[in-house]
């Protein structure tokens, strides 16, 4: 997905895109095996909800598109049975 929506932000962080303080705004879908899992750990442990709240955003925020202009304004997750869907808000700058 991340590559899909590079091109977008590009656009939208570029000098004919989004004027000094537009917000981009899109979805951007994840399954749990782009973290691992759900609570599951090394060889099975398990690991506490919040630790895998915490994985998988660091994970998102790795995996986002970015670009200079452009910064993070909000990110918002629900999670549907084997898939997370993310709202991202990003503000040119």
């Amino acid at each position: 997905m991340a590559a899909a929506m590079a091109p977008v932000v590009a656009f939208a962080g570029g000098g004919a895109g989004l004027v000094k303080g537009g917000r981009l705004v899109f979805l951007f879908p994840t399954h749990l095996t782009f973290s691992g899992g759900s609570g599951a750990g090394v060889a099975g442990e398990v690991v506490d909800e919040e630790a895998g709240r915490q994985r998988r955003r660091e994970q998102l925020l790795l995996a986002l598109p970015r670009h200079p202009a452009l910064r993070l304004v909000a990110l918002c997750t629900q999670e549907f049975k084997g898939m997370f869907r993310h709202a991202v808000v990003m503000e040119r700058v």
